[in-house]
């Protein structure tokens, strides 16, 4: 095992901006130096737009969607403010987005100037990477024994929910960011074993990836984290669909397996259902699913105000206009109007605070720069239109564009993607000279 970053004397300054990356969105939030990572990681952020000045007019002609999202954005705050009026966490609010914002950019920034070198450079991060996945594994197993183990008393005074603060080393209230990264590390290591010709290794990575996944899915069952099972089922199916139409260019090529794949699921969870203790647990979520989308704003609490406050935004809070201000309320408090969780997801939060078209200029960014990350693919418009509808479904899961850590190992999801397209094409070249030979 080599813990050694191998790096491209070409791009030094990319290589440790990317490292304090992966480093931050390990560490800054069990060490609580997020707000001095934040500023690290402008100022490495303005180094590298520094250094490359001379390609700002490539980077721009490249990159203009992102540059009038960017405006627009921009506009519809100033709109904000002259109309409604500054108020107390108007700069704060800024600040956190602004931060939250920069991870994600950055390593779309990175993308284009790296371009697969990047995709490298995460490649050579494995050992890290995966220690850092079997460390989560043990102190969370530490910590639903009900031992405390890294969980500080000031986070239950916040949070009293002890099992909210089960989330290995991600720290206060971190469940969903170890969401993120475990359903990255998952496409990851795929990902990771696909790539490797050798005949022994790939089969080893994907045992170890399918077993240690099994022992999280167990652990998120005893932290509260049920919704990590329906991100990890979202995400790998996209997963699979992508690798097999990468791998065999057409659609019609692939739906034969799929239909395969679809009865055998169908099937399976048909055996399941005649399991007492299954039918229950399916019941049981079930139920919560429906009472989220029936649930009225005024007895909402806890999951059931993900969609509530988004409801409530439209409809008392100025939600199809500006808002009711960005300074109204803080994009990380709890209790505001009739909510006990205001802050839960981004996309009522947001809404409430800016409007749906603030919100979702947001999500139309990120899902831009998702594309972009995967190079080619983001010329198509479903590409894009993929990587929307995932920040849409992970802002109602999370408070995504709040945490830069959330943002990170998204962002990293679409990296590894890249990874896994640039494989199969190389697989498919290959084919084609092998059978032309």
């Amino acid at each position: 095992m080599n813990l050694r970053i191998k790096y491209n004397s070409k791009f030094i300054l990319e290589t440790i901006t990317f490292q304090f990356i992966l480093l931050y969105a390990m560490f800054a939030r069990i060490l609580e130096i997020t707000e001095i990572g934040n500023k690290v990681m402008v100022v490495l952020l303005g180094l590298c737009i520094v250094k490359h000045l001379n390609q700002a007019e490539r980077l721009l002609v490249t990159r203009w969607k992102n540059v009038a999202i960017l405006i627009a954005i921009g506009l519809l705050m100033i709109a904000n403010v002259l109309v409604i009026g500054q108020n107390g966490y108007l700069v704060s609010n800024v600040l956190i987005i602004a931060y939250s914002s920069i991870f994600a950019l950055s390593i779309n920034y990175l993308t284009t100037i790296m371009g697969d070198e990047l995709t490298k450079l995460l490649d050579r991060n494995f050992w890290l990477i995966n220690l850092f996945w079997v460390a989560n594994l043990v102190v969370l197993f530490l910590q639903i024994q009900g031992t405390g183990f890294l969980i500080r008393s000031e986070w239950l005074a916040i949070n009293p929910y002890y099992p909210d603060h089960c989330s290995g080393l991600f720290g206060n209230s971190g469940t969903h960011e170890l969401a993120f990264f475990s359903t990255f590390w998952f496409i990851y290591n795929w990902t990771y074993a696909y790539g490797k010709k050798n005949s022994q290794t790939p089969k080893v990575i994907l045992v170890y990836t399918v077993l240690t996944m099994g022992v999280m899915l167990l652990f998120s069952l005893k932290n509260d984290n049920k919704a990590f099972y329906a991100l990890l089922f979202v995400i790998g199916g996209l997963y699979y669909l992508l690798a097999q139409l990468w791998r065999y260019g057409k659609w019609r090529r692939i739906l034969g397996r799929l239909i395969a794949i679809c009865i055998c699921a169908g099937f399976a969870f048909i055996v399941l259902l005649r399991i007492p203790e299954f039918r229950q647990a399916i019941h049981k979520y079930a139920s919560q699913v429906i009472s989220i989308l029936k649930v009225d704003y005024q007895v909402a609490n806890g999951g059931n105000e993900r969609l509530a406050i988004f409801k409530y935004a439209l409809k008392h809070g100025g939600g199809w206009g500006l808002g009711s201000g960005l300074g109204l309320y803080s994009v990380v408090q709890n209790k505001a109007e009739v909510f006990n969780h205001f802050s839960i997801n981004s996309m009522g939060a947001m809404t409430f605070l800016g409007g749906v078209w603030y919100y979702l200029g947001h999500c139309w960014l990120f899902g831009i720069c998702f594309a972009q990350n995967i190079n080619k693919p983001y010329k198509k418009i479903w590409m894009t239109l993929v990587g929307v509808v995932i920040y849409v479904g992970l802002s109602l899961y999370s408070n995504i564009f709040s945490t830069g850590v959330s943002m990170v190992w998204i962002a990293m999801m679409s990296v590894t993607l890249r990874n896994l397209f640039a494989e199969n094409q190389k697989r498919r070249a290959a084919r084609v000279i092998k059978k032309e030979n």
